[in-house]
């Protein structure tokens, strides 16, 4: 139940472990949590580093439009998280990070400050892999 309005929530499930990048070049066809993300970052012109989401940018869009009638679900953030990992391995988004510190310079070690952020890739802008809308299914070209 939703602690705000007292609806039922229907939560979407999450992957098992190890079922995210690595997988994610093995697939052959996108679930329908996948082709929602897409859509999301489609129409959030996701296309480069300057305009790459979130992983919570993202989840809360699809919360907004889960609550006005255009998704089905309400998803965990992990689960975006490892939908977004997954579509990363299968080549449709890009993951950047924007900032980083230098721990030891010496060894030129560094960490990540900022959470990754995610865009389409080039590769899906420029048409060399692409999906069929209505049955999921992955086409690449070469």
């Amino acid at each position: 139940m939703c602690p705000k309005c007292g609806n039922p929530l229907t939560v979407a499930g999450t992957r098992a472990k190890g079922q995210g990048k690595a997988a994610g070049a093995e697939q052959t066809k996108l679930s329908y949590s996948q082709l929602s993300i897409l859509r999301i970052l489609e129409n959030h012109k996701a296309i480069n580093e300057e305009t790459s989401l979130p992983m919570k940018e993202v989840w809360n869009d699809w919360i907004h439009r889960v609550d006005a009638g255009q998704f089905k679900k309400y998803p965990s953030s992990h689960s975006v998280g490892d939908w977004l990992s997954g579509l990363c391995g299968a080549g449709f988004v890009t993951m950047y990070h924007r900032k980083c510190k230098v721990v030891d310079r010496e060894t030129q070690t560094f960490r990540f400050v900022q959470k990754p952020t995610w865009a389409l890739s080039i590769d899906y802008l420029n048409g060399r892999i692409g999906v069929d809308w209505e049955a999921g299914a992955i086409w690449r070209r070469n």
